[in-house]
């Protein structure tokens, strides 16, 4: 009786395991494969054009940067600057940081 008992409630433990490994692959998936929201590239913008009217107003620098999000970063970064070889600078946002909290990629990421 114990042992039936203890079987069953392993076999639903292992179909509930199961279930939100699957439901975790495919969020991981679509993520992945998916461009950000429209909600989450609206913040990156308001955010680069807020620090572009900070920077005019206390240093005077009306330069404009092109802020680029990407996948291809390691996951330990949370953005970088790249200085190209014409003179160039890159701003690029790790896109899987946006995964964790986009809030706080916005609010402790200053990328101008």
């Amino acid at each position: 009786m114990f042992l039936n008992s203890l079987q069953k409630i392993f076999i639903i433990i292992t179909i509930l395991g199961t279930v939100l490994f699957i439901y975790l692959f495919i969020d991981d998936y679509n993520f992945k494969n998916n461009p950000l929201k429209e909600e989450t590239l609206y913040k990156i913008k308001q955010k680069k054009l807020y620090l572009e009217k900070l920077s005019y107003q206390k240093f005077g620098i009306q330069k404009r940067f092109p802020v680029i999000v990407s996948d291809k970063l390691p996951s330990r970064l949370f953005g970088a600057a790249v200085f190209t070889n014409d003179q160039r600078i890159l701003i690029y946002l790790n896109k899987k940081r946006f995964k964790e909290s986009v809030e706080y990629s916005l609010a402790h990421v200053s990328f101008i």
